[in-house]
């Protein structure tokens, strides 16, 4: 099961196409219940790159935000999240 997007850090307050948020993820979905193929849905994924909050969503927002770069969210995480103390959820 996956968790809903919640992220507390400051991004949240910026406009959203200035949030520092990138999807993952984009109205799909690859899992273990599906034998991890690629299957349609109404949820994207979506990763802060300030925090690292990870989670699922159907809000309108995420067709304003880009994909994540092959890469991106891994040196993110290897910088230590900037904000990890506003972590709201996921990884």
């Amino acid at each position: 099961m996956s968790s809903p997007f919640d992220c507390k850090c400051p991004e949240r307050k910026k406009p959203v196409a200035a949030r520092n948020w990138v999807i993952e993820q984009f109205r799909c979905n690859h899992s273990a219940f599906n034998g991890y193929h690629w299957t349609a849905s109404d949820y994207s994924t979506v990763r802060c790159l300030e925090c690292g909050c990870v989670g699922r969503t159907k809000a309108k927002f995420v067709d304003d935000l880009r994909e994540a770069h092959p890469g991106e969210v891994e040196a993110a995480a290897k910088r230590g999240f900037k904000a990890h103390h506003y972590h709201g959820g996921g990884s």
